[in-house]
């Protein structure tokens, strides 16, 4: 080594770089001897060994790299365009950022772009992208330079230039289209490896057009088998991120991926499963071959790579329990490394998903908890939006989301108020709602039907289910800091949320889209406006039309709720209620206890005498008895007896005495109106009821017999 000229060294290190056989050993030596001699060397001697070190990626050279970026400053003038572009193609590859060696190279460049080839120019341009160098004039000039020789380009080199822009977040729209036109003649030259650049590098940039995508979905078609994994997942994220479903190509791409032996690996993986969600392509056998993957590479999978598939499945509503409880083991590696965004969708996921994974929400739980002030809006509204789904009640969470809520509430959109004040009141913390209601008052001209139904929902139930002061004290003492600010709202509202003004903008704005409104919307409505006792004449003219358009399409829930609501407000719409009832006779059998209870009550209230459907009705609630609360037995009993079906209520008794007798009954008005019942149909019959019926089971009264 120490004869060799300085010259002959760069020769052989540049030679050992395309050597086939093992030459670490001989260049290691030829390196360390270069770096003695580096004072010596022209300008290509020294881009060939900088060539050379990032060809083999030989690692531990870090002084040789600095010396070779101090004598390539010094001589940077006397380089041609060749030498700069694979000198700063070298430091990309190596990962080696070098403001100052860019900067000299990018004046060298600004002062002869003329010379420079488009290789050299793509090269680099490619490698101030690879090291995100900042210089608006270097890549202003870059950029004008590739858009006066594009036309000669190849498709390597017009992926690497689209690679380019996208990496540097530079949407020059002039200079794609021109990329677009000249690859329209070129495509069919392009390898796998530069449609899916061209693809991922377009999508990145939000620029690919229907156009664009079908001429590269052509492109790949052609060329499917030579695609790897990795090219599979990369192109099907492009498409997915520009919201452009290609059947086919979808197709394609699933049989390839099961028939493929090349190793995929998680990256790839979460990618398509991601794709998948994304564009709602449920390939069942592709599915199921991702998720066992999953499994079998769970070690490898990093927190992002696990909430992109749990958000995926979720999207997908496709419940993975054992993928999970992977996901659950993995996790606590990742512990203050998950980040904001991976909490949100790993909390969304699970709970599209409905699955409630204990340790995986303790965990989500955890993270989540001490660190709300960091999440955005969205991702703090879907995270809560999932526990409340899942109905999982951490005191240390609750806690914080409500300190955290009553700071940004001024900044929190619309939908982000709709998601929060469904989620507070899921989770039983109904009354922080009392300290929302303004912004959602403000908010609700922009709100959609769907919104509108599901705030009219969360306020009414928060009235109907809000925490105690008491009881919120109890799970905040292991967060005493939570408590500031929060006091005065919780003396305000800790038993009741009901603001009448908002509900009233509310009922303003569902007649102003009265026909957007689906079935659920109409039923969650009219359930709210009912628990708070509100009778808005005009909106219930409007809704009960709307309810009559739909009345095919509801549900048994949607049907006894409506039929409760109007009763409730004792709003007396004789041909809806007809319609309903009509309606009820063909889903009789598939109404649950509180249907049935709630359906037998209204018709008694409403005074709606219909002996053959109270029949069928009471049939289903002695399916169904032992099922019931107290409250259910007694309004059936009540709505029998108001109703004045004698052998249907005698029918219904003689079942559902022994169950109601043998409840542990705290509901004294359901004991009441059990018994009163009882008693008079007793009397009016002459029949002899059981003993235990009348047994005393509360502490609030005497024995009602005496």
């Amino acid at each position: 080594m120490s004869e060799f000229e300085a010259q002959g060294l760069s020769n052989v290190i540049w030679g050992l770089a395309f050597a086939e056989q093992d030459a670490a050993c001989a260049m290691r030596l030829a390196l360390l001897e270069f770096h003695q001699r580096i004072g010596e060397c022209d300008p290509q001697a020294l881009s060939n060994v900088a060539w050379s070190i990032a060809k083999s990626l030989a690692a531990g050279h870090e002084p040789l790299l600095l010396a070779l970026s101090s004598a390539s400053i010094a001589r940077v003038k006397k380089f041609d365009p060749q030498g700069l572009a694979n000198l700063s193609w070298s430091f990309a590859t190596l990962q080696q950022h070098d403001p100052v060696l860019f900067a000299r190279v990018g004046e060298t460049f600004l002062s002869s772009s003329s010379t420079w080839e488009p290789q050299h120019i793509a090269n680099f341009l490619w490698s101030c992208a690879r090291c995100q160098v900042e210089s608006p004039p270097l890549l202003a000039g870059l950029c004008a330079a590739s858009s006066c020789s594009l036309d000669t380009w190849t498709c390597q080199g017009l992926a690497n230039l689209a690679w380019s822009l996208a990496k540097l977040e530079r949407a020059e729209n002039s200079l794609l289209e021109r990329i677009i036109t000249v690859l329209a003649r070129k495509i069919r030259r392009c390898s796998p490896q530069n449609t899916v650049n061209l693809a991922w590098s377009f999508a990145k940039l939000l620029a690919a057009t229907s156009a664009v995508l079908e001429l590269l979905a052509s492109q790949t078609t052609r060329t499917l088998a030579e695609f790897s994994p990795q090219h599979c997942s990369n192109l099907s994220w492009a498409f997915a991120t520009m919201s452009h479903m290609q059947e086919p190509l979808m197709m394609m791409i699933s049989r390839h991926m099961l028939e493929c032996k090349e190793e995929c690996h998680a990256q790839d993986i979460a990618s398509l499963l991601w794709s998948c969600a994304k564009l709602a392509w449920q390939d069942q056998a592709l599915l199921k071959h991702l998720c066992a993957s999953c499994i079998v590479k769970v070690e490898s999978f990093s927190a992002q790579h696990m909430a992109m598939c749990t958000w995926a499945l979720g999207c997908l509503t496709l419940p993975q329990q054992e993928l999970m409880h992977s996901f659950a083991r993995q996790l606590p590696r990742s512990r203050g490394e998950i980040g904001t965004q991976g909490i949100s969708n790993l909390a969304h996921g699970l709970g599209k998903q409905a699955l409630r994974d204990e340790d995986f929400l303790d965990f989500l739980s955890q993270e989540a908890s001490g660190s709300f002030a960091l999440f955005t809006n969205q991702e703090f509204a879907m995270t809560l939006w999932a526990f409340a789904k899942l109905h999982f009640l951490s005191p240390p969470l609750v806690a914080g989301a409500c300190q955290e809520c009553l700071e940004r509430r001024p900044h929190l959109l619309p939908q982000d108020l709709v998601v929060l004040s469904w989620a507070f009141a899921r989770l039983d913390v109904g009354w922080i709602l009392s300290a929302m209601s303004a912004e959602v008052q403000k908010s609700i001209p922009e709100l959609g039907p769907q919104d509108l139904a599901n705030v009219s929902w969360a306020f009414a139930a928060a009235q109907a289910g809000a925490w105690s002061l008491l009881e919120f004290f109890s799970i905040s003492l292991c967060n005493r800091e939570g408590l500031k600010g929060l006091f005065p709202y919780l003396c305000q509202s800790c038993h009741q949320v009901e603001d009448a003004p908002m509900m009233s903008s509310i009922a303003q704005e569902a007649r102003r889209q009265i026909l957007e409104l689906e079935v659920q919307d109409v039923s969650n409505i009219s359930w709210a406006f009912a628990k708070f006792g509100l009778r808005d004449a005009h909106f219930f003219e409007v809704l009960a039309e709307r309810v009559s358009a739909l009345v095919g399409c509801l549900l048994p829930q949607n049907l006894s709720i409506l039929c409760w609501s109007f009763a409730k407000l004792e709003l007396q719409k004789p041909k809806l209620i007809t319609c309903i009832m009509q309606e009820c006779w063909k889903h009789v059998d598939q109404f649950d206890s509180q249907g049935v209870s709630n359906l037998i009550w209204s018709l008694a209230v409403l005074a709606y005498d219909s002996p053959s459907l109270c029949q069928r009705l009471s049939q289903r609630a002695i399916c169904l008895v032992h099922e019931m609360t107290a409250q259910e037995m007694a309004n059936i009993a009540w709505g029998l007896h108001v109703l004045q079906h004698g052998n249907t209520l005698q029918c219904f008794l003689q079942h559902s005495i022994g169950p109601f007798s043998r409840m542990a009954v705290r509901d004294g008005a359901a004991w009441v109106d059990f018994v009163n019942v009882c008693l008079e149909a007793q009397e009016a019959s002459g029949t002899q009821w059981p003993r235990p019926c009348y047994v005393h089971r509360s502490c609030w009264t005497p024995d009602p017999l005496g």
